[in-house]
């Protein structure tokens, strides 16, 4: 616990470092972003918000701080992943957004940056969702990357 923890720290202390480029015009593009996937939060159980995330990893997705603030008191009780690039029309009968099924991947944790709540919401704005099982098996090159220092 104590491991993961310190892990998602160092990997959300990193991500500070991140120069942001938008995806823009809102359209599918089928495979051009392999390593980005739809953030689905829960409250109480049921689908309630939706964020864009990045698979830094099979298992790690890195997102916005306030899609995973989970500060004492906060509503959301659960997260998964879709990778689908349509997700709403899907593959057939294993589609089953935005609830949990086939197409969905499950997260066993999810943390916003420990300085998030203590800052104006655009400071410290990242957060990190950890995968239950992998999101998508990509090439190594193909996952979204953190920079190095001063890149």
């Amino acid at each position: 616990m104590r491991r993961q923890l310190l892990l998602t720290i160092l990997a959300i202390s990193a991500v500070m470092m991140v120069r942001t480029h938008a995806v823009t015009d809102g359209t599918l593009d089928g495979n051009g972003h392999p390593a980005v996937v739809l953030l689905l939060m829960e409250v109480q159980g049921k689908p309630a918000f939706r964020c864009s995330a990045t698979l830094l990893s099979p298992t790690v997705v890195l997102t916005a701080g306030h899609c995973t603030n989970n500060f004492p008191g906060s509503p959301y009780t659960g997260m998964r992943v879709f990778t689908q690039s349509d997700v709403e029309g899907g593959i057939g009968t294993t589609n089953n957004y935005p609830f949990a099924g086939p197409n969905a991947v499950e997260a066993t944790a999810f943390h916003a940056h420990p300085l998030y709540e203590t800052a104006p919401f655009f400071v410290h704005d990242v957060g990190v969702v950890i995968l239950q099982a992998p999101g998508v098996v990509l090439p190594p090159l193909q996952y979204g990357r953190l920079p190095d220092v001063d890149e």
